[in-house]
């Protein structure tokens, strides 16, 4: 937390642009601004598949999730599978080719508001009126609103010649 704030963008872009690859396997993630910012230099990410982390991967690996626990805040969060990270990790680095990075930049530029309120609205508005209502939605009333809002996103990915490695990833 020392560094939080140091850095500025063209500081953050030569960091990026330096790493092989950005490691970002984290327990729960929110927007995963790190995910995107990485892929917009052309740099491929390593995350875990829970969360938002699956829907920013345009080229690298997506890890297991396993091991998921309820906070005592009533957040879900989980603990990325370490064989899957280190798959992850060497799967990425030997797809070195012409042009990678390439993929992964294109997604990061097109991934923007005006992008992502359509995919999402759905599941916002059915949130916000459970919230009206006091009412707590169940997983099996999330989950569909949830896959529809990543679709897009996920047809895109599979669009592509060369996709992403996916590591270990539960349906």
């Amino acid at each position: 937390t020392e560094l939080a704030g140091q850095f500025d963008d063209a500081m953050m872009c030569r960091i990026y642009n330096a790493s092989d690859v950005l490691l970002a396997t984290s327990m729960g993630e929110g927007f995963g601004v790190p995910i995107l910012e990485a892929q917009a230099c052309g740099t491929p990410v390593v995350v875990t598949g829970f969360s938002s982390m699956p829907e920013l991967c345009a080229e690298g690996a997506v890890v297991a999730a396993y091991i998921p626990w309820l906070t005592p805040l009533g957040a879900w969060q989980v603990l990325p599978h370490p064989e899957g990270i280190l798959r992850g990790l060497e799967e990425t680095m030997a797809s070195e080719s012409p042009g990678r990075g390439l993929k992964a930049r294109a997604f990061a530029e097109a991934y923007d508001w005006g992008t992502v309120l359509p995919m999402w609205k759905g599941l916002l508005e059915m949130v916000e009126s459970a919230l009206k209502e006091k009412r707590q939605l169940t997983p099996d009333e999330l989950l569909p609103q949830a896959q529809a809002a990543m679709a897009p996103a996920q047809a895109q990915r599979e669009s592509w010649e060369d996709p992403r490695v996916e590591v270990g990833v539960r349906g």
